[in-house]
């Protein structure tokens, strides 16, 4: 999926960028997370169950301070990983 393909998605699911610039948000978020791949013009899953796993937990928008907690604890579980 392209980039704009992804923001589009994830805006129909419900998801509140907290930026005017989602696009951005979505690259920083795919370009660390384990399983994701940049191809060409977009980006592909490796494995796309944990990261469904991680966008169907979340029912109502979030919190700019629960925004930030998520990604700090992500960036944690993702370096946890790379070791």
């Amino acid at each position: 999926m392209t980039l704009a393909q992804i923001v589009e998605e994830l805006e129909k699911g419900g998801l509140e960028f907290e930026s005017r610039t989602p696009g951005r948000e979505v690259n920083a978020a795919l370009i660390n997370l384990k399983g994701v791949v940049k191809v060409r013009e977009g980006y592909a899953l490796e494995d796309h169950e944990e990261l469904f796993a991680r966008f169907s937990a979340m029912q109502e928008p979030l919190t700019e301070g629960e925004h930030e907690k998520m990604l700090a604890r992500f960036g944690e579980e993702q370096r946890t990983d790379k070791e």
